[in-house]
């Protein structure tokens, strides 16, 4: 049988009940840090008894229950929203650490869309900065002597970071949707594009 136990870096926060106002800039930096870097959520999936090994990319293994079906217990719990979630539970217990699990993602998630735009740029900026994964990529694709080469190693880059990290949060997040991952891709996509016009641009003023 696994013991949940209770994350000591989760939010403060009731399941499902935030405090009312907007969030504090730190709320929403752990928020973004907890769902947007692989190694942390990796962890918190391992904290939560989802999964084990290492970088907790392996299911902890559960006993099937043949009597037991997820899509009856979903109706019972009005629990259809995290059909992603949920419709792989093996049995009782394996539902209920996925619905804890899922209801914590959502949670975060809340956190975040409650923060505003400049709060969560900035906040995906820093988590990103302190990603060893995108530092390890910039450094690979090094810079470059035309605009065209800077825009095109920028966008590369974004391409390769995002999707391992992306790969590496589909595994250790129950409730990551494949449309997040996608936007998440486009929108570093977009941001290499800017970044690199931009690096370029002071790079050539600063060689006058």
């Amino acid at each position: 049988m696994v013991e949940f136990q209770r994350p000591r870096f989760q939010q403060p926060l009731s399941l499902g009940l935030l405090s009312a106002g907007k969030p504090q800039f730190q709320d929403t930096l752990n928020a973004v840090f907890n769902l947007e870097d692989p190694f942390r959520s990796a962890a918190i999936n391992k904290a939560f008894g989802v999964s084990q090994g290492f970088l907790s990319l392996s299911p902890v293994p559960q006993e099937l229950d043949d009597r037991f079906n997820p899509m009856d217990r979903m109706l019972q719990d009005n629990d259809i929203h995290y059909f992603g979630a949920l419709h792989r539970a093996k049995n009782e217990e394996h539902y209920d650490i996925l619905k804890r699990k899922a209801d914590w993602e959502s949670q975060e998630r809340e956190t975040i869309a409650d923060s505003g735009f400049g709060p969560t740029i900035m906040a995906g900026l820093l988590t990103g900065s302190l990603n060893p994964l995108n530092l390890a990529v910039g450094i690979a694709t090094g810079g470059s002597a035309n605009l065209l080469g800077a825009v095109y190693r920028s966008v590369g880059s974004a391409i390769v970071a995002t999707g391992i990290n992306e790969a590496l949060l589909q595994q250790t997040q129950v409730d990551r949707g494949l449309e997040e991952s996608a936007m998440n891709i486009v929108g570093d996509m977009l941001l290499g594009t800017a970044f690199g016009m931009g690096g370029y641009a002071i790079a050539r003023s600063l060689s006058y």
